[in-house]
């Protein structure tokens, strides 16, 4: 690992790796960058100053300091985007695993990420994917809907996400008016999204006598 990258470009560089179908190697800066992980690191740290928080992307850092601006507009805290997120460095791992159809392996690592951020949407959104693809449509929907209340200030798409993958569950549990509904009020948040189109239209063919089907890679998009 050059010692010369920023951990947090580590990260960046694993997640491009992985666009770009290059596995291994993705795998190998993740695996060298979690052992570096410091003993009893958290995403949020309190500073005399404000707070630093290890946020994922950009949009988790704009979307942090908008809410908590219009939530008081008094609040003058120092919000610091930390790196690297080790959570997220977890999650990369996982996705490997289960693209690789190690559904326990992928389980545990989510597990791991959520020790360390147990609120994240997007981790708990990937941890109902495992178990739906487990069978466990029950479990997955619960998890589901916990990831559509968690973090008021959460990006849009990433409670839209928790949604349609919600919708999903309820689908395979059978209950299509549920999972309509569901899928609307998600279509609020991302009037485009094509998934949520996609599925709509597929409970209208359920309900017309079609034969189900399933691809839960629709509830990471």
């Amino acid at each position: 690992m050059p010692g010369e990258e920023k951990k947090q470009d580590l990260v960046l560089k694993a997640e491009q790796l992985l666009r770009a179908g290059q596995r291994e190697e993705a795998a190998t800066i993740l695996a060298e960058l979690l052992k570096s992980m410091p003993k009893g690191w958290k995403p949020v740290q309190k500073r005399k100053d404000g707070i630093a928080i290890h946020f994922w992307d950009q949009m988790e850092f704009f979307s942090y300091v908008a809410y908590i601006q219009q939530k008081d507009s008094k609040d003058k805290r120092n919000v610091t985007w930390e790196t690297p997120s080790y959570s997220k460095a977890y999650y990369l791992v996982a996705f490997l695993a289960v693209e690789e159809g190690n559904w326990q392996k992928g389980l545990e690592l989510i597990d791991s990420a959520l020790k360390l951020e147990p609120d994240h949407p997007t981790l708990l959104c990937e941890k109902a994917l495992i178990l739906g693809r487990l069978g466990k449509h029950k479990e997955a929907l619960a998890i589901y809907q916990a990831a559509t209340r968690t973090r008021e200030w959460a990006p849009v798409d990433q409670h839209a996400r928790a949604m349609r993958g919600a919708a999903i569950a309820l689908i395979d549990l059978g209950k299509l008016e549920e999972a309509e509904n569901l899928l609307r009020e998600s279509l609020k948040l991302e009037p485009t999204s094509k998934v949520a189109l996609n599925e709509l239209a597929y409970i209208e063919k359920l309900k017309g006598g079609a034969k189900p089907t399933t691809d839960y890679d629709l509830v990471r998009k």
